[in-house]
């Protein structure tokens, strides 16, 4: 098995932690919204709006329209995930004329076919971190933008999976009281399970002992540290079926071709 074979089983496990978390994690009203030329109409108005905003806008107002276009998008494209579930087609005519004036509006939601799910890009929420590093959106955006990322990158090396693991150390950091901390750091224990996989395919048995330390660490610190969350049974789950498969046999990998 080559080495983006065995990446593209990382992508796919993580897809699947992903829906469980969500499943278990989010409160949306989405499920209760049906897709309408009204309800679309409105929530594209609402962004337009204030996009216009940004004309002329301080920082500070321009950071809460981008946060705010965000959120909208969100909902959006969750609405349109239900359409979806509801008459098993993304082609719809009021899911592609959203899609399409979405996009006219430089608001970016695709559909991912693995997830059966729209999503949106979190350009907005990356802005929002840009103009108000500091602003009272910021713990939360820099949340969603950790959420965007885990759901589009389809990580397959290790240099790449360090750096995702690093991104979700200094948000803990950052913001170790936030409401989403927990769930961060259950993204962190994924990365380091996933660097566990990389290197027992590999035969690295020193990164092998090193990353399977560091997942089972960073689950028990979810489950002790947020014992009353919702994420503690998540990680507590995870953490079970993490030990389950450290008994089971490990998948080698190709050698990766030398270096040029």
């Amino acid at each position: 098995m080559g080495i983006k074979q065995f990446g593209f089983r990382t992508a796919t496990s993580r897809v699947i932690v992903f829906l469980w978390i969500v499943s278990h994690c989010l409160t949306s009203v989405a499920s209760e919204v049906i897709l309408t030329s009204e309800n679309l109409n409105s929530a594209l108005k609402q962004i337009q709006r204030l996009q216009q905003g940004l004309e002329n806008a301080h920082d500070a107002k321009k950071a809460e329209n981008h946060y705010q276009i965000g959120l909208l998008a969100m909902e959006l494209a969750s609405v349109l995930s239900e359409e979806v579930a509801l008459y098993d087609s993304q082609q719809g005519g009021l899911i592609q004329l959203g899609l399409d004036r979405s996009r006219e509006l430089g608001v970016n939601i695709d559909w991912f076919a693995e997830k059966k799910r729209f999503f949106y890009d979190g350009k907005d929420f990356v802005d929002c971190l840009q103009l108000a590093p500091e602003g009272s959106n910021a713990g939360e955006c820099a949340y969603l933008v950790l959420d965007t990322e885990f759901i589009h990158a389809v990580i397959d090396d290790a240099v790449a999976l360090n750096q995702s693991a690093q991104k979700k150390i200094d948000y803990l950091k950052q913001y170790p009281e936030h409401a989403h901390a927990a769930e961060v750091g259950i993204l962190l224990a994924i990365d380091y399970r996933d660097l566990w996989r990389l290197y027992r395919a590999g035969s690295d048995t020193s990164n092998e002992t090193k990353y399977r330390d560091l997942t089972r660490k960073q689950f028990l610190w979810v489950t002790e540290n947020h014992a009353k969350a919702k994420q503690a049974k998540i990680a507590d789950g995870l953490l079970k079926r993490f030990e389950t498969e450290i008994q089971e046999p490990a998948v080698s990998t190709e050698q990766p071709p030398a270096s040029e």
